[in-house]
């Protein structure tokens, strides 16, 4: 619940409450040390609550240096090679925990016990923690509520043409109280996919237009098959010009697209009559190109069979 309320504020809503920031501060450092709550939904916590350079001010405060330094020694951390009961975690993250307070651990060893940090009886230990508990929710809630009431949700957005909302748009804040395309649309929409993106299978080719065709949303196969490819088409689809017929095998030959034609398949699905015909009725290739040549007319594929 309080990570929920956190992640979403804006800074400008957490440096309004920053009169609560050493009672909030308070209550992570006493709930890390007795891990009454998950160490890292802390660590996620004071990460978001640290983009205020207001509460970063007061993480640093004298008193909190005190207490963060009061904690580690009651929990055995002496220093970098010195965990304690923190050892577990290795020295990275406890370093990065207790930097956050100012507090550096290999100067722990020689650091004194403050007097302001007295020991305090169970009872009113967890009194005092239950306390905090209860103000940092009541204090959170109220700044997520008065958060939302000033900006708006992406989910009230209406994402452009070619443009699909967010998974997390019902949750997503954005910029202000409205949300506009010119400011809020890479925090509130993903651009749909092109079928440039997608591998046209064997015996088929994207189109030619791949780039100007959008798929409902990650071109995937077999769904977008036939949005973003084309059959390629057979040399048997080929008719072939004057002078040419058709290869023997032009069923299995593949033109280079869904469509046959003359300029970019000729030589790939025909070939010329005179090859096949052993050149009857005509003398020599020369002669019969002459002939071409010189009376087109003169000549027909017929007569050579």
């Amino acid at each position: 619940m309080l990570r929920k309320s956190v992640v979403h504020l804006p800074v400008e809503a957490l440096d309004g409450y920053e009169e609560h920031a050493l009672r909030v501060f308070t209550f992570l450092l006493n709930n890390y040390a007795v891990r009454s709550m998950n160490r890292n939904l802390i660590m996620g916590i004071l990460h978001r609550l640290l983009s205020s350079v207001k509460w970063r001010d007061v993480a640093k405060d004298e008193s909190m240096v005190n207490l963060a330094t009061d904690i580690a020694l009651e929990m055995g951390v002496s220093g970098s090679d010195s965990l304690g009961t923190l050892r577990s975690l290795g020295k990275e993250k406890v370093a990065q925990f207790f930097g956050i307070f100012g507090v550096h651990l290999d100067t722990l060893s020689a650091a004194p016990r403050s007097k302001s940090v007295a020991r305090e009886s169970s009872h009113h230990v967890w009194q005092s923690r239950f306390v905090a508990l209860s103000l940092c929710v009541v204090m959170l809630c109220g700044m997520a509520l008065s958060c939302h009431d000033s900006v708006a949700l992406c989910a009230s957005m209406q994402c452009p043409e070619h443009y699909l909302p967010k998974g997390n748009a019902t949750i997503t804040t954005c910029a202000g109280r409205t949300c506009t395309s010119s400011v809020d649309l890479n925090t509130c929409c993903v651009k749909m996919q092109t079928c440039e993106s997608f591998r046209c299978p064997e015996s088929y080719s994207l189109k030619s237009n791949a780039t100007q065709i959008y798929c409902p949303s990650n071109c995937a196969w077999p769904a977008d098959l036939e949005r973003c490819c084309d059959k390629i088409a057979t040399c048997s689809s080929f008719h072939c010009p004057k002078w040419y017929h058709l290869k023997k095998d032009a069923d299995r030959l593949k033109c280079l697209t869904s469509s046959c034609s003359e300029e970019a398949d000729l030589e790939r699905c025909c070939e010329l009559a005179i090859v096949s015909s052993g050149l009857k009725g005509v003398q020599s290739v020369q002669s019969f190109f002459a002939n071409v040549l010189t009376c087109p007319g003169c000549i027909s594929v017929t007569s050579m069979t």
